[in-house]
């Protein structure tokens, strides 16, 4: 199956919004943001449209003759939107659309064109813009212009392939030459003030929720008080990270002045324990107690025996001198003769 593929963005000036068919001279109001289904997010399928274009197409709202598939657009844009097939190889087909006033560009699609007059034209995120040269209405310049996106060679995307006859089979498809694209159609109209090129839909998505939490929190007071204390929260998490380390310090100081406190504390113990088990007469707080065996002890007994002896000393003197003692002569009688 060969696909065709737009490969600049020059576009003929016939190719969109022309073929005979009138131009819409009315105006339609798209006032609010459209919000799609997930189901229509980029980049989840594309649809491969019939022969003889096999044209690649993201979300296209009138794939088959018979068909519509309105999920991905707004009803304010499929209400009178007209698509004219292509009847030849290489012909694109064109729509038929009445512009937007005022026109506030759908979630996830994005202002590709801005023109006079807050003339704008949105495009799905990722997609870029191609007039067709020639504005084919001079106050809609972007109408028949196109959105459009390159698809790398190999890469893998589910694709919806639709046949001569409307049926449909999903399957997962990648392009096999390089250079090819998938279209997808623009929003044109009068935005309601001055606008600017870029996503705007996102910046008023972000100001939707904001203004959504504010009037629920307005309703619920727990739900203020629970929102403030999450700014509040988020706010001081550097102070809370400074908190928390110079609490883990003045922790740890704490536990290591305990850790040394407790030591100290079991060493004394121990001390106590000492001295009053030392009851043998060893040491008690620096009075010395003497033993049985102790050197004083046997010093008072020296002293007082020699004491006495030395008393004995003169006694004994004295009898050595009053009664001498002579040699015993020998024989039975002689102890007879001095009684």
């Amino acid at each position: 199956m060969s696909l065709l593929a737009r490969q600049t963005p020059a576009w003929p000036a016939n190719n969109f919004g022309q073929g005979g068919s009138s131009q819409p001279t009315t105006t339609l109001a798209l006032s609010t943001t459209f919000t799609p289904p997930a189901s229509c997010a980029l980049p989840s399928q594309i649809n491969i449209l019939p022969s003889p274009g096999y044209l690649i197409w993201w979300n296209e709202p009138v794939p088959f003759p018979s068909q519509t598939v309105s999920d991905c657009y707004p009803t304010e844009f499929l209400k009178s939107y007209t698509s004219i097939a292509p009847t030849t190889l290489g012909a694109l087909g064109s729509s038929i659309v009445p512009a937007m006033s005022p026109l506030v560009c759908p979630q996830n699609f994005c202002t590709q064109y801005v023109g006079d007059n807050n003339y704008i034209a949105c495009c799905p995120s990722g997609y870029k813009f191609a007039t067709t040269g020639v504005p084919i209405v001079s106050e809609r310049p972007a109408y028949g212009g196109i959105c459009y996106t390159n698809i790398p060679k190999g890469e893998e995307l589910t694709a919806v392939m639709y046949d001569s006859k409307g049926s449909t089979r999903q399957e997962i498809w990648s392009p096999s030459t390089t250079g090819a694209q998938g279209w997808a159609h623009p929003i044109d109209g009068w935005a309601a003030s001055s606008a600017t090129a870029g996503c705007a839909a996102k910046k008023e998505e972000s100001k939707s929720t904001s203004q959504t939490t504010r009037s629920e929190s307005s309703q619920n007071p727990l739900s203020s008080a629970a929102s403030s204390t999450r700014k509040k929260a988020k706010n001081t998490n550097g102070g809370v990270i400074a908190g928390a380390v110079l609490g883990a310090l003045v922790g740890l100081i704490a536990i290591l002045a305990l850790v040394l406190f407790l030591l100290r504390r079991r060493k004394r113990a121990k001390e106590g324990e000492a001295v009053e088990q030392n009851d043998d007469g060893a040491h008690v707080e620096g009075t010395p107690i003497y033993q049985k065996d102790s050197d004083n002890a046997r010093v008072e007994v020296s002293a007082v025996r020699n004491t006495e002896l030395d008393g004995r000393k003169d006694y004994a003197y004295e009898m050595l001198v009053e009664q001498p003692v002579s040699e015993m002569p020998a024989g039975p009688d002689v102890g007879r003769s001095e009684r």
